[in-house]
This record gives structure tokens, C-alpha cells and sequence, in this order.
């Protein structure tokens, strides 16, 4: 079975939006039906840890993914990860745990997962996408890691377009029932190997793989470490 995610809710599209993730968050909350959302231009987004991801007018894919297929699903991790497979093979990227999407060891892309609880009382896992597209230049406190289409040369496919490539590639992507199903994919694009990754604790980290429980294992001042995906994703 292949990854899913359902269409048969409403998807809605703005001009400029402070937050898809906020924007759908709250709809889930207060009940509304929803599969998603997309922005033109996202002013005050956000990435793990509340970090700042703000998209310029049409600069980015900026984007919200409800898998309602996937309710109260025991392992919401895996489904943010399946997604970072499902951007890494549309745009032909590497994957840097738990779910960064890189070219040339700079950031192409990032993904947000969170789970919302509805007054159903079901779980839902949204994943909110970053992409870059045409930026030609990014502020230089983020330049030496961040990339976008344009800057490597690649194809600048519209909103619209990047959209419909990712939604095709997650159903290429295997049922996210476990980590098995997933890695193989997973390793063939994977890019964690010597990464510097700055651990929840605020220990500096190397990291060495992604073993066989979607863990990152990395090494602190040469002693082995192993960090959980739930740890690094929702802080």
C-alpha cells in the first residue's frame, strides 16, 4: 500500500497568510474540515522549536498537508518523514534526520510536524512544507545553509506546480506503518553522516546515522549518543 494523503476535505489557498501551520491548526480545533492550506506569501511561519521560516510573495512552496487518512496514528513521526522522502525524490535532494531537505549540504527545504487535537478528540498529523524556489539570495545570517532552485540551477516549477509534484511523490512513498517500510528510501538519499546537529539538551553533536528505530546516532566529545525523532521533531 502506498502512502496517502485525502483530497475529499476542503484545501484552501491564500494571497498572504501569517501561518499555514497556525491557519490549520486551528481549524482542526474548532472542528472545520480541512486537507490543507497554501500561501503566497507567509509572514510570520515557523519551523521546529519556533524557529522563524518566513516566505516571501511567491518565493516559496509554503504549505500545509492534513493526513486525515492517518488519525490517532501511533507513530506521527514517520508520517513527517515519509513526506521529507516524498520532497527529497520530487526535487531530487538528500535527506538530513529527522527531516531536512538538502542540496549540496545546504537547505532546500524544511518540514513541520505536529500532531492537533480536534473536539473529536482524535489526533491529527499535519506536516507543514518550506520550500525554496526562486530566491536568488537569502540574508546572510542563514546564506551558508540556506538553497533554493533557482541558486542551484534547477528548474523553478510555479506554487501550483511544486504542490502537485510533492502530492504525486507522497503516493509513490511506502504506507508510513513503521520504519522498515521507509527505510530504504530513507537510506538511499540520506546526507545525516557528519552533519553537526545541536541536540535538545544544547549539546553539540556529530552525526554518524539513522539506525534501524528512525534514531539519529551521533557522537558527543567521542561518546556515542542516540537521540529519538519524537525528541528532535517536537522538541
Amino acid at each position: 500500500m502506498k502512502f496517502d494523503i485525502s483530497a475529499h476535505q476542503p484545501f484552501f489557498r491564500f494571497a498572504e497568510l501569517d501561518s499555514t501551520q497556525t491557519y490549520v491548526s486551528a481549524s482542526i480545533r474548532d472542528g472545520e474540515p480541512i486537507s490543507g492550506c497554501l500561501t503566497e506569501s507567509q509572514t510570520n511561519g515557523r519551523g521546529r522549536f519556533q524557529r522563524e521560516w518566513i516566505a516571501g510573495p511567491n518565493s516559496s512552496l509554503t504549505t500545509t498537508l492534513v493526513f486525515n487518512a492517518y488519525k490517532n496514528h501511533p507513530e506521527p513521526h514517520l508520517i513527517g518523514m515519509a513526506t521529507a522522502i516524498a520532497v527529497a525524490n520530487a526535487f531530487d535532494a538528500k535527506l538530513q534526520w529527522p527531516n531536512d531537505i538538502v542540496v549540496g549540504g545546504k537547505k532546500l527545504a524544511g518540514i513541520l510536524t505536529e500532531v492537533i487535537v480536534g473536539p473529536d478528540g482524535d489526533r491529527r498529523t499535519i506536516v507543514g512544507i518550506g520550500l525554496n524556489l526562486g530566491q536568488t539570495r537569502f540574508p546572510t545570517e542563514i546564506a551558508f545553509r540556506a538553497t533554493s532552485l533557482a541558486i542551484e540551477g534547477r528548474e523553478v516549477p510555479t506554487i501550483d506546480e511544486a504542490l502537485q509534484r510533492v502530492i504525486a511523490s507522497i503516493h509513490a512513498v511506502p504506507e508510513p506503518d513503521a520504519w522498515s517500510a521507509l527505510r530504504e528510501q530513507w537510506d538511499r538519499r540520506c546526507a545525516t553522516q557528519g552533519k553537526i546537529f545541536l541536540l535538545p539538551g544544547g549539546d553539540m553533536a556529530l552525526g554518524v546515522k539513522v539506525n534501524e528505530a528512525a534514531c539519529l546516532e551521533c557522537t558527543v566529545d567521542q561518546q556515542t549518543r542516540v537521540v529519538s525523532v519524537g525528541e528532535a521533531l517536537f522538541g
